[in-house]
């Protein structure tokens, strides 16, 4: 493996050790994840409810629930303690998701999961995630991200994404309390697979944001849902990279 792979990894578990030491042992995975633009509009619990299970709680800022659309690039991606795959190490994704709150925990539910092709086969079986394929680019230029996504997967509904995020100011972390921090620092997810809920751990360091003004061509992501998403993003952020951890899927009991 890559010296400086070895590096970070080591970095990341000594700050794992803390928070989940008895589970440290058991992570499977760990990526990179790259440019990263989180774009997220408020939307009423009402509307979300039918969306999100009934067990899981919705969580809420300024008294309304929130959905996110992140797209981002995935850099050395890899199996632990084998070696990155070839050809398919980088690959794109975007995320739909929600806001929920397991007991204890803050936590994401994810409405929807595109990937590049060979990826969402790979990993979608290997976490049993609900990927879907797309068609997919993230490009950075200068203080320029560009996203395109164009969903093949035939299983799921028509989704399109087409996006660019003027950056600004500096990297730093989201002030406690803010929209920022319940936006971003979740290290728990949550997945509905064949009408099952499973949760599953990851571990980063707090993430570090800039501003970014987005422009959106097209966004279909929602309209699966019944969401919409055709106003002006309430909040974003894009966040240059993350060292991130891994850990398995398990059933959820509530």
């Amino acid at each position: 493996m890559d010296l400086d792979i070895e590096r970070r990894i080591g970095n990341l578990m000594t700050g794992a050790e803390r928070r989940i030491s008895a589970a440290l042992d058991t992570w499977i995975m760990y990526v990179s994840w790259r440019n990263l633009t989180f774009v997220s509009w408020p939307v009423p619990v009402d509307v979300l409810r039918p969306l999100v299970p009934a067990p899981l709680e919705i969580d809420t800022f300024n008294g309304s629930g929130w959905v996110s659309v992140v797209p981002f690039g995935n850099v050395d991606g890899h199996f632990r303690d084998l070696p990155p795959l070839p050809g398919q190490a980088s690959f794109a994704e975007l995320n739909l998701r929600t806001y929920i709150r397991l007991p204890g925990d803050a936590s994401v539910y994810f409405l929807s999961l595109d990937a590049t092709s060979l990826i969402a086969d790979v990993i979608g079986k290997a976490f049993h995630l609900p990927f879907y394929r797309a068609d997919m680019s993230v490009d950075v230029t200068g203080t320029t991200a560009s996203y395109t996504s164009h969903r093949i997967d035939r299983s799921a509904p028509p989704a399109d994404l087409v996006m660019t995020a003027a950056i600004s100011g500096s990297p730093a972390p989201a002030p406690q309390g803010s929209l920022a921090s319940f936006l971003t620092e979740r290290l728990t997810l949550v997945v509905s697979i064949d009408g099952v809920l499973h949760h599953g751990m990851i571990h980063h360091d707090p993430w570090m944001l800039q501003p970014a003004a987005v422009t959106i061509d097209t966004n279909t992501l929602a309209a699966p849902f019944k969401l919409d998403l055709s106003g002006p993003p309430v909040h974003t952020a894009f966040a240059p990279r993350t060292d991130t951890l891994i850990w398995p899927l398990t059933r959820l009991s509530l």
